[in-house]
Order: C-alpha cells, then structure tokens, then sequence
C-alpha cells in the first residue's frame, strides 16, 4: 500500500495529555491507573491518574522531544 508508519501506536504512553502536563513545574500526579485515590476500583479494574497544579506552571524542560528522536530514529526519511 506504500503506507509509512508515523507513530509507534501510542504504546510508550499512559495519556497524551498527561505525558505532557505532568513535565509542567508544579503539576503532582496522584494515583496511578491501577490505584484508586480512594479505594475504589472501577469493575475493569481502571482508574485515571489525578494532576494537581501545585502553582504557578512553567514549562521548564524539553517535553516529547525523546519521542520525536525515537521516532526519527525508527521511520525513514524518504
């Protein structure tokens, strides 16, 4: 089909979004997928990771540029 891959499908991650904002100064994660902050499991087994703003955010880092690199470095250029 000549397709080209442009992602690894999304396996290295747990949320976009929360990839992104818990690189953000004075974002805390709490819980996890597999913990409930308050000790109840959803029937799957699922729960979501909570983020607290801490202060005032910053961006103070590189965020995803690994990602882009790995990509960069597993998909050809033609």
């Amino acid at each position: 089909m000549g397709m080209k891959a442009i992602t690894d499908g999304e396996f290295r991650r747990d949320y976009f979004h929360l990839d992104f904002l818990k690189e953000l100064a004075r974002v805390s994660v709490s819980g996890a997928i597999d913990a409930n902050p308050n000790g109840k499991a959803a029937e799957d087994g699922f729960t979501t990771p909570i983020l607290s703003v801490t202060g005032k955010l910053k961006h103070v880092k590189d965020i995803q540029v690994t990602d882009l690199k790995f990509l960069k470095m597993v998909v050809s250029h033609t």
